[in-house]
Formats: C-alpha cells, structure tokens, sequence
C-alpha cells in the first residue's frame, strides 16, 4: 500500500503543463476553491457558536459551584454563631473585662472549640455594647473597639438585623483582609447586649478557587450588593472593599435578580470576560465567575490563523496557475517549481481542515483521508487506508460517492453507521471527481462535516416553525402581513371563511385587498392605510363585498413591522367577521330611537299630569288658606262687633262724645290693620319663589306653623316646638313651607276626624349626620298597615273629601327641589312624619384685603 502522504496526489507538474492547453479545468478549480472557502467559513462560524455555547455553560456552572461554596461557608459560620447565642446569657455580657472569672474561660473554650470546627474562621469574639471584645478564642484579647464598625452599629439600630456580614477591613495584627459576620444578643427585655463576631481571612477560600479551571485570565469574586468587592482570586488587595461606580450588573442586583450572565469589560486589567453571577442563598452576597473569550477562543483563533494561512496557500496555488497560465511556457517551469514546494504545505493543511477529507480511486478504494475524518468514524487513519468502500455497513454515501466517479457532484445528508467503530453519526457528505491532466476521472474527493448540533437545532427549529405555523393556519380571524412593498407575506386560511377568496388568490393579486372593500366604505379605507402606513397602530370598521355577493362587516386592526435595526417590514393586519355584532349594534339602535320616542311621549303626558296635581295643589292650599284666614279673623270680627255695639250704646245713652268716639273708631282701625296684615301674611306664604337660595330651616317651618296656628286653636289641638337653630337649606323657602304645611295639616285632619282628646302635634327641627331632620308627630293612633306604603302615591286618599295630592305633593318637593326624603312610620301614641334635607354650610367669608 503506497505511504499516507503521496498515495492520494497526481504529478502537479504534469497536470500542469496539460492546464496549459485548457481553461476549463481551471475555472473548475477556481469553483473548487470558492467551494472549500465556504466550507472553511461554515466550519469557522460553526465553531465559534459552539465554544460560545460551551463558554456559557462552564461559566454558569462555576458560578452556581461557587454560590454553593460560599452559601456553605457562611451557613456554617452562621450556624457557629447561633450556637454560641445559645450558650450566653445577659449576665455574661454585663461582666467587665476583670470579672469574668471562671465562667469567661468556659465562654472562651467554647469559642476556641466551635471556632475550631470550622477552619476558615480565624477569630470568634463576643463584643459587649459598647464595643470592646469581652471573650474571644484569640489570646490576648484584641485591644481595639468596634463601636464604630458597621456591622456593629447595624445591630444597635436595627435589632430585626439577623446576620449581617461587614465590609472588608485590613486586619491590625495580622495585616491581611479580614471579612466579619455577626449576629446581635439581646437581654432579657429585648435591649442590646453585645454582638457575636466571627472574622475569617478571604485567602482562606483561595485553595478552593485555584481548583477551577478558570483559564488563564479568567477571575472570581464575591461582592456585596453594592458590587463592592470583598474578596477576588487571583488576589487584588488594591480592588478589596472599594465601591465600584457604575458597575454594569448594578441595576440586575438592585433588582433582585438571582442569575445574571453578561459580558464585562474590566476596568482594572482591560480583559473582557463572560462572567456568570449568582446570588449567595439569602445573603447579601453575589458570586462572580468569569472567563475571558482569548481563553476560550484560543484555540479557535489558532485554527482561524491556520486556515486562513491555508486559505491564503490555496489562493496562491490558483493565482501561481493563473500566472503560469499568462506569462507563457518561459515562466512556466519556474512557476510549476513554487508549485511543487507548496504541495507539503497544501497536504499538512488538509491534515488540520476542521472537516473530513477522503480520496477515493476509480474502484471506491479509500486511497486517503485526514485526521479530522478518522475521529468522526471514530478510527485511525492507518486503519481507514485501503479501506473497500463498496463493502461498506452503511451504504447510503455510496450513491454520491458514484455520481462523483460518473463526472458529476452527488451529495448525502443523514445519518451514518460507521464499519469499524459501529457508531452512529450525523453528516454532511459532499463528493466531486478527481480528474488528471488529460480530464480523465481518476477517483473522488469527498468533503465529510460532522452536522449532529446543527441537525439538532434545525430539527427544533422545524419544530417551532411547525407549531406557529400551525397556530398561525388554525386561527379563527383572517390575519396577515403585508410587506414594504406592498405584497402579501403571509395569509391565514381562514381568510376563505370571510371573504370566499383563497389565499393565493391575494397573493396573485395584492390589489384585491382593496377590491373587495364596499364602495361606500372605500375612500375611509384608504385614509385609514394612509394614516396608519407602517408607523402606528389603527383601528377601523368597514364592509367587503364576499365572493359570492354578500356584504360582510370586518373589524380591521393593523400594526407597523419593523426589523432589529427599526427598518420597516410591512404591517401586520388582524380582520374580524363583525357583521352579526353590527346587526344587533342596529337593532339595538332601532330599539333605543323607539324607546326614547315612547320616553319622550311619557315624560310630555307626565308633565300634564304634573301641571294638573299642581293646580289642584294650589286649588286645596287656596281652600286651606281661606279656611286659616277664616280662623285669624273671628277674633278680631268679634272684637269690632263688639266696637259697634259700643257706639251704639253710647248715643243711645247720650254717652257718644268726640272723646269717645274716637276711641273707638281707633280700636276699629287697629283690628282692621290686624286683618290687613293677616292677608299680607298669608299671601307672601303662597308666593312662588323664582330661584334656589340658601335659606333658614327654622323660620321656614315657623312660617306653616304660623299659617296653622289659629285653625289648630280653635280645634283645642296643642302644638309643641322645638326647633334647633342656625340650621340652613338650600332650596326654595317657601316650597318647603308648604312641605311642612302639608304635614302638619294632615295631622291635623286625622286628629280632628278621631276626636282625639287631649290632641297634641309635636313639631321639631335638629341636625344629623350632616342633614336635618324636621319630624312632625301626633297622638292620633297611627296609620294603618295596609294604607302606610301607599301615603305618598298621587290621588290616594283614606278621606271622604280629601284630594290625595298633598303628602305626594311634599315627596316631589323634597326630592326633585331639596334632595331630601321623607319617610312615615308609627310610633306607641300615632304617626311620625319625618322630611330630611342635606344641611347647607355657609361659605367662609373672604379676609379683608
């Protein structure tokens, strides 16, 4: 068998002097070329997604090794910590440095042995409240004060602290950075005692880290939630404890995030890295891990130097043939020399191409093939020489490998079972003939690339476009995007459903969009596009002419598409059969118009009806002031009667002098001016008022009280007041008179028709809740149970000659001009009316200027 190096290579000077006579062979080769740098670029590109990839996770998973690390770390110091809380007493924290006695050395062999029990904790003291270190597992104690350490004053001032872990100090006796964590103690009431401090040196935590492969640049630390760094391997005492302006994870920590991954350029050494930070349990601690991409990517750069100086070697073959080519059969010998001398160069490049290589002769016998080949079958190379490609397990690249032999490309794609190591792989198989000077086919050459990851990610990728895919074609609304330019992208099937168009029936025809939309409705249709072009989002109604003729209502939305870099891709339109909605929304409307005409009619024949309650209204007031005016004048009639007959004696006796005469007619005058001014009174009563106001509840009610006075009187009825004053109303003052008139005369007819005896009307006016309550109530027994809920309806009446409009007249007056109520109900004796109106306050008055 000829040896590995020469076995799959023809005599390039021979080949050539025969190029000479024929382009042809070399514009193949120019296309050979162009092919192999796409493949080299794939396989670079592949590569580098792939270490990225794997970058990620190693990052990621060196910080969640640190996080469980570190948790641990701190668990435990805290668990020491609480413990010894357990074991101190207030009494052993109120002891001075000179009386500890024998209980201080037991506290402090308990602190040299827990302290023992964890080997990162380089001290363990016990602090009392202001600050001097009473125990401690160090000998002598520790000379300086805490009381100014923040983590000492976080448990003075919050007692709620639980375990708060400092900021980093340099230690005063042993030089080094030392991180403390402590927990407060507390005495019997509550009050601080002390705290219980733990220090451990950050260079404890470095055997554990050299222990990662971190890569040569790579780095950890733990900061605080600050991103203050409180510790960092490889070891930077310069970066130790100082706060970090705007760190770029800042805003991920202060929001609470527990996993964070990002690129950062560091400001200390320039490197950038991908750093994976965690947070520490529930700590106020984030681990950093990070790897630097020259680290990871060097050895992808290092084939990226090979294959491009590879590249640059093949380029200089076919330009060396091009110049051969050009200057002639003078130059040509020279050229094939240079040509020769870079054959051991061309073949120690195929030995590192990142894809398998193969050569195969006219009778499928593998004459060569590189190391990356060997690998993927999971071989040799000395192993795969000679190797009888026609006796081959798996045979599904044989076809390809023919079509080469038969003068043309072939290619495979799939999966492959090798012969000699019975592993199953993904490739991608490309063969081409190998020709020699003279043209003839001497074989193959076949380009072999493992495709297991990408054919993974492409199958999900199917995958995913299947699912949208088929949620796109399965939805219910006929939904679409229309590009810049006009055309459809895409359509959802349903659009059949709604217009009787298929799908591709828009896509022939972009116009037909517009085509189909009513005529009435398509000058709005297309203010509508030229409102909303690629820029917002819009919302229209309009109809479309179906296929078959029938008139559809759509409801149209539409929102702009852009791309990543904010260019304009088209819009996306979402169209929604609304026909049976806007039939309703029609009927809906017919049905309203004929409701409001009926509302309209009802409210005219109600405003008669108004008018007619309200003149009878009137009608019964006039009757009921003349029946008043009737019982103010008797007394004053019978007074001037008794005037007259006065006179008269008087002449008959000859007793009529002037004196006397005047005397009289003086009196007459004055009991007619009285009668006179009981007109006035009882017309101002009954005058209208022409516009709301603020107005006295009081002198309101005082007002009907006066106009019933006499009448009440003279039917022995006892009327009792009390009345609240300064109580205000706004409204109409003498509406609300007669509300209470109304009442009161009520009362008065039932009072008068039981022959109650002693009768009695009880009138009060008070404040509550901020509203006014005036209540009128009598001793006539009641009202009825089967009349009380019918009291305020129009026209009903429990009287012979009663017109059943006044109590009704006073609910329309308190709730249509007071915005009050009135309610009725029985009390032990009889009724109680009671009118409520909302309490008017008067505005503050403005200060003098």
């Amino acid at each position: 068998m000829a040896e590995r190096n020469h076995a799959p290579y023809v005599d390039i000077t021979k080949t050539a002097m025969k190029f000479r006579h024929s382009r042809l062979p070399l514009m193949a080769g120019l296309s050979g070329l162009l092919g192999f740098f796409i493949l080299v670029g794939v396989s670079l590109k592949s590569d580098y997604d792939g270490l990225e990839e794997r970058a990620r996770v190693e990052v990621g998973n060196l910080g969640h090794l640190m996080e469980l690390h570190t948790a641990a770390r701190i668990r435990n110091i805290d668990q020491i910590l609480q413990d010894v809380q357990g074991h101190v007493t207030p009494e052993d924290m109120a002891r001075s440095q000179t009386q500890r006695g024998a209980r201080g050395e037991e506290l402090e062999r308990l602190l040299r042995t827990k302290r023992e029990i964890v080997p990162e904790v380089h001290g363990l003291h016990l602090v009392n409240v202001k600050g001097d270190f009473l125990y401690s597992s160090l000998s002598p104690l520790p000379p300086y004060n805490m009381a100014d350490r923040s983590h000492f004053t976080a448990h003075v001032q919050n007692p709620e602290a639980g375990l708060v872990i400092a900021e980093p100090v340099l230690g005063r006796t042993t030089g080094k950075w030392t991180l403390a964590v402590s927990r407060r103690l507390n005495n019997a009431d509550g009050s601080f005692a002390g705290v219980v401090v733990a220090t451990f040196l950050p260079e404890s935590f470095a055997p554990f880290y050299q222990s990662l492969d971190l890569g040569p640049h790579g780095n950890v630390s733990i900061r605080d939630t600050r991103a203050r760094m409180l510790m960092r391997f490889p070891a930077r005492d310069d970066r130790i404890g100082q706060p970090v302006e705007s760190h770029p994870a800042q805003p991920y920590m202060a929001r609470g995030d527990r996993e964070i991954l990002m690129k950062i350029r560091s400001g200390t050494d320039q490197v950038e890295r991908l750093v994976s930070i965690r947070k520490v349990g529930e700590y106020p601690l984030y681990v950093f891990a990070g790897m630097a991409p020259e680290d990871y990517l060097s050895n992808w750069r290092s084939k990226l130097y090979y294959y491009s100086a590879g590249s640059l070697l093949l380029a200089a073959v076919v330009l060396g043939l091009l110049v051969i080519n050009r200057r002639g059969e003078r130059q040509e010998e020279s050229a094939l020399r240079a040509l020769a001398e870079t054959e051991g160069r061309y073949r120690l490049l195929l030995e590192n191409l990142p894809v398998g290589v193969i050569h195969f002769d006219s009778r499928l016998c593998l004459t060569f093939c590189n190391e990356r080949f060997a690998t993927m079958v999971g071989s040799t190379v000395q192993a795969l020489q000679g190797l009888d490609l026609q006796r081959l397990r798996d045979q599904s690249v044989l076809p390809a490998m023919r079509q080469a032999l038969a003068g043309e490309g072939g290619t495979y794609d799939g999966s492959y079972r090798t012969t000699l190591s019975h592993i199953d792989v993904w490739i991608s198989f490309r063969a081409n003939p190998l020709r020699d000077a003279s043209g003839t086919i001497i074989g193959g050459i076949g380009i072999v690339e493992d495709v297991g990851e990408k054919r993974r990610a492409e199958d999900s990728l199917r995958q995913s476009e299947r699912n949208f895919r088929t949620m796109a074609d399965f939805t219910y609304d006929w939904e679409y995007w229309q590009g810049a330019d006009g055309r459809i992208v895409y359509m959802t099937p349903s659009v059949e459903r709604i217009t009787g168009y298929g799908v591709q029936a828009f896509a022939d025809d972009p116009s037909l969009l517009q085509q189909i939309v009513h005529p009435d409705d398509r000058q709005e249709f297309q203010e509508h596009l030229n409102q909303a072009v690629f820029h917002h989002e819009h919302m229209v109604d309009f109809r479309i002419v179906r296929r078959d003729g029938q008139v559809r209502w759509i409801a149209h939305g539409c929102q702009a598409v852009v791309g990543e870099e904010g260019e304009a891709l088209g819009r996306r339109v979402s169209n929604r059969d609304v026909t049976e909605r806007k039939t309703l929304e029609a009927e809906l409307q017919a049905l309203n118009s004929r409701l409001e005409a009926r509302v309209q009619e009802e409210l005219a024949s109600n405003r008669e009806k108004d008018q007619l309650l309200i003149q009878q209204s009137r009608l019964a007031a006039m009757g009921e002031m003349v029946h008043n005016i009737a019982h103010q004048w008797r007394q004053p009639l019978n007074a001037l009667g008794l005037v007259i007959a006065n006179i008269r004696d008087d002449f008959a006796f000859g007793q009529l002098d002037a004196a006397a005469l005047d005397e009289s007619v003086g009196r007459a005058l004055k009991l007619l001016q009285r009668m006179s001014t009981t007109i006035d009174d009882f017309r101002n009563f009954f005058r209208p008022d022409r516009d709301p106001a603020d107005f006295d509840l009081g002198a309101a009610v005082e007002d009907a009280a006066f106009i019933m006075e006499a009448s009440l009187k003279n039917n022995d009825i006892a009327l009792e007041r009390a009345i609240e004053p300064d109580l205000r109303a706004w409204g109409f003052h003498g509406q609300f008179s007669q509300a209470v008139l109304n009442v009161l005369a009520n009362a008065k007819e039932v009072l008068q028709e039981r022959h109650v005896r002693p009768a009695r009307i009880r009138l009060q006016v008070s404040r509550c809740d901020g509203q006014v309550e005036v209540t009128v109530e009598d001793n006539a027994g009641g009202i009825p149970g089967n009349v009380l809920g019918h009291i305020f309806e129009p026209y009903f009446t429990t009287k012979e000659q009663g017109s059943g409009i006044g109590l009704y007249m006073t609910k329309m007056i308190l709730e249509r001009s007071m915005h009050g109520k009135i309610r009725a109900e029985n009390t032990a004796e009889g009724a109680r009316f009671v009118l409520t109106v909302p309490l008017y306050t008067l505005p503050p008055t403005a200060p003098m200027q």
